[in-house]
């Protein structure tokens, strides 16, 4: 009750809380601003938010804040266009109650270079990456650490090799700042499986204590990776790239999609086994769902083969998109019952207890690790290490 205004971003998986929560600030008498990637791709659904910020926020909230100056009750503002984000300021950590949060993320690079059909990051933020600065990065970590926080960094970038010479550039400074320091976070990411390609990098990453990346593998079929243009990842030996990241001390978390195109009745046993081979102990399986906005969704238009009425995913009522309880938006190429199959049988086979157990032990003999973060007593119990 004593806000003046509610803002709430957002992506589709929350899109059924944030809808709730819409109606929950209405009914106390404080009005809405709504922004985030799933109302910057398909505003409508939004439509009962009192203000919506689309595109990113650097552009987009300038015209919100004038016409708030000014008592306009409400309105939408859209980003013309993306901006430079060496201009972008340091986030309010202050406003945290860091105890409520396992993890803190920062954002160094914006954008992907590559052209995967049913990602929607390209839509957002482009194929050309865009960093910040050096000097951003050293004065974020220096602003969490004289807040007296300590733990886990997470880098948020949509892809932390987006411009590898930056991020070479950035780690190097982050090293000699963390040397300074004392070694108050350890770190993680996301990137492309071509990480592994650059030796250098690598070597960086280890030498500040990073401990975890994800990697979208989606796919151990080639012919699947070429229709749904991930090509980064075709003619790739998956099991020799994740033996190369566990001597560098990381752990892989590994993204799968079922429902692709180009599947056959022996795609699900292809990616257990690469999750066997590779040692992955933390895989995240998942069922495709078609994002509003993407190339995939325009091309299943073209082909009238969206579960949809138009190019934007409607409403979600009663449930939410979490790519396990919903996905296959779209008209299948093969039955949805086999796919369906497909992706329980992978479930099965991956999380049985002692298939998982004994990945555990492997790549717990695998992994080459540097920790250079050292936890307090009470870190430990909270972050598990």
């Amino acid at each position: 009750d004593w806000a003046d205004l509610v803002f709430i971003g957002g992506m589709l998986p929350q899109q059924k809380q944030f809808l709730e929560l819409i109606d929950r600030v209405h009914s106390r008498g404080r009005k809405v601003v709504a922004g985030g990637a799933d109302p910057t791709s398909q505003p409508a659904v939004y439509k009962e938010a009192d203000y919506l910020v689309l595109g990113e926020a650097e552009i987009a909230i300038h015209g919100f804040l004038e016409d708030l100056e000014k008592g306009v009750q409400s309105g939408e503002y859209v980003a013309s266009h993306r901006p430079d984000v060496t201009e972008s300021p340091v986030p309010r950590f202050d406003l945290l109650n860091f105890k409520d949060y396992m993890i803190v993320g920062i954002q160094f690079c914006r954008g992907c270079p590559f052209n995967c059909e049913f990602c929607d990051i390209i839509e957002l933020y482009g194929r050309k990456p865009r960093t910040k600065t050096v000097q951003q990065i050293i004065k974020e970590l220096d602003t969490l650490n004289n807040l007296g926080y300590r733990g886990q960094i997470d880098f948020v970038d949509d892809n932390f090799i987006g411009h590898k010479a930056k991020v070479k550039e950035m780690l190097r400074a982050v090293k000699t700042w963390s040397e300074k320091h004392n070694y108050p976070f350890f770190y993680s990411t996301q990137a492309s499986i071509n990480i592994v390609d650059d030796d250098e990098l690598l070597g960086l990453m280890r030498d500040i204590d990073f401990r975890y990346i994800f990697i979208g593998i989606e796919s151990a079929d080639d012919s699947v990776l070429e229709l749904t243009q991930k090509k980064q990842n075709v003619n790739r030996k998956l099991t020799s790239d994740f033996q190369k990241i566990y001597k560098h001390g990381m752990i892989i978390l590994a993204g799968f999609i079922i429902g692709f195109d180009n599947e056959t009745s022996g795609s699900a046993r292809k990616i257990i086994d690469i999750i066997e081979r590779g040692n992955i102990c933390m895989s995240m399986v998942g069922l495709l769902f078609a994002l509003p906005n993407t190339q995939l969704v325009r091309r299943l238009e073209k082909e009238n083969r969206l579960l949809i009425d138009d190019t934007d995913v409607k409403e979600l009522k009663n449930t939410d998109v979490d790519q396990a309880t919903s996905g296959l938006n779209f008209i299948t190429k093969r039955p949805r019952s086999e796919i369906i199959n497909d992706f329980l049988f992978v479930l099965h086979e991956v999380f049985l207890t002692k298939n998982y157990f004994d990945r555990v032990l492997r790549v717990g003999k695998l992994i080459e690790t540097n920790y250079l973060f050292k936890p307090n007593l009470k870190k430990i119990f909270q972050l598990g290490c």
